[in-house]
């Protein structure tokens, strides 16, 4: 019976069309869909394999080697290259993803980051920029992107941050890029140019003490997990010039180190790292403003991801350590845990990733 052709993978595109194993069926176009887990002290990326229909994941090959200490790793959005930033090393390491199986492979010299200390990439949604968020010289680096190679390009042209910024999040049409201060709890906000260049928006916005880990929902919303603060906070994004406003917190554990927020920008996720929970939040449509869900148990969870489809979020657990898949409900934004996989010591960053098949 040909039940929907959009999504359906044993109809996919048409009645007799059906997408490989553990492929998923999306605007009638079968998908592949991957995870990637940084190990900062093993120097490695590990890569598995998404089971559409569940959310379980599957081990792709060996892990591949990286630069020194890495953290940080972003993803095209075609799902065709990967980037993985090496802290101590200050360099950028690129890799192509095989579109069948998800397997990385070292592509070319790694590129100087031009900065001390990187501690997270950040892709634009079009696939064309990468930027590098470097704590050690509080600055953010712009490269541009080759689109059939993958090399990186630019010289990394940077502009200063506030102190010490250790994440950065793009709003969903690229025009605006955000980074959160750590060291000097706030905000930076930026125009993004025709080119990538990035213009500051002007002054800092406060934050939380610690001001961590950020991401945007649905273009209307920034929400930030401030570290030492123990509190997520969420502002409203002028559609017009990016300015943040209407600043509102609540709890959110204990050392909350990432949150991630669903594709249609309903629910909010955070890494309560001392706590050993995930935290559930709803996101207000009208505010922004965060209302607490149930939580699920973690083992000294860090990097956070979620899947394009938003119904899988995958948790990095630094005590164990591994991977662990947490089905989320696309109604009601409660997660329960379900599976895990090994993963190397002090998995710090996670991305996930899809490909058309």
């Amino acid at each position: 019976m040909c039940v929907d052709t959009k999504t359906d993978p044993k109809n996919c595109g048409s009645c007799s069309k059906t997408c490989a194993a553990g492929n998923g069926c999306a605007a009638s176009q079968c998908v592949a869909y991957f995870v990637y887990a940084v190990a900062h002290v093993d120097e490695t990326v590990y890569a598995y394999k998404i089971d559409a229909s569940s959310g379980m994941l599957s081990n792709v090959g060996s892990p591949v080697a990286t630069g020194k200490q890495p953290q940080g790793i972003a993803v095209t959005p075609s799902g065709k290259f990967a980037y993985v930033g090496s802290t101590t090393g200050n360099e950028i390491w690129t890799y192509g993803i095989d579109g069948a199986t998800g397997a990385l492979t070292k592509l070319g010299q790694p590129v100087a980051s031009g900065g001390t200390y990187l501690t997270a990439l950040a892709m634009h949604p079009s696939g064309k920029y990468l930027y590098a968020v470097d704590s050690g010289s509080s600055k953010v680096a712009t490269f541009s992107i080759d689109a059939v190679t993958g090399a990186l390009s630019g010289a990394g042209a940077s502009v200063p941050t506030g102190l010490a910024p250790h994440n950065g999040a793009l709003d969903q049409t690229g025009k605006f890029f955000y980074v959160a201060n750590a060291g000097s709890n706030d905000i930076s906000g930026y125009l993004v140019g025709a080119t990538g260049a990035l213009t500051s928006m002007g002054p800092t916005v406060p934050a939380g003490k610690g001001a961590e880990s950020l991401a945007v929902a649905s273009g209307k919303f920034l929400c930030v997990a401030n570290n030492n603060a123990n509190t997520a906070s969420s502002f409203t994004i002028n559609a017009a010039t990016g300015a943040l406003s209407g600043a509102s917190t609540v709890g959110a554990g204990m050392t909350p180190l990432s949150i991630a927020i669903t594709p249609d920008g309903k629910f909010a996720y955070v890494a309560s790292t001392a706590g050993n929970e995930v935290l559930g939040y709803a996101i207000n449509p009208m505010s922004g403003a965060l209302a607490p869900l149930s939580n699920s148990s973690a083992k000294g969870p860090y990097g956070l991801a979620i899947d394009a489809t938003g119904r899988y979020l995958y948790a990095l657990e630094t005590a164990v350590p591994d991977v662990a898949l947490y089905s989320i409900n696309t109604m009601t934004g409660a997660i329960v845990k379900g599976g895990t996989l090994p993963t190397g010591q002090s998995p710090f960053s996670i991305a996930t990733a899809q490909r058309v098949q």
